[in-house]
């Protein structure tokens, strides 16, 4: 993804209204209180199971792709938790 990606990825986001979470590396994140991307990988498998095993690749990224709009935009919490 490049920087005109994210721009517009969040360009979009407001003018529909959204809020987003951009994850900028794991130093970054965990000192936010942001739990890493296995975390997340495994809070996928417990709570969204089809899409786990849905994704093609078992990566991060595969296993994110597989959820619908609404699941991922609430993966992550003010909170830092899902």
């Amino acid at each position: 993804m490049k920087l005109n990606d994210v721009c517009e990825a969040l360009e979009t986001a407001r003018a529909n209204g959204k809020g987003c979470t951009l994850l900028i590396g794991a130093g970054c994140s965990v000192s936010a209180s942001i739990p890493v991307a296995s975390r997340l990988i495994e809070e996928i498998a417990t709570r969204f199971p089809a899409a786990y095993e849905r994704a093609p690749t078992k990566t991060y990224g595969s296993r994110m792709s597989q959820l619908t709009p609404l699941d991922s935009s609430s993966a992550i919490t003010p909170e830092g938790t899902w």
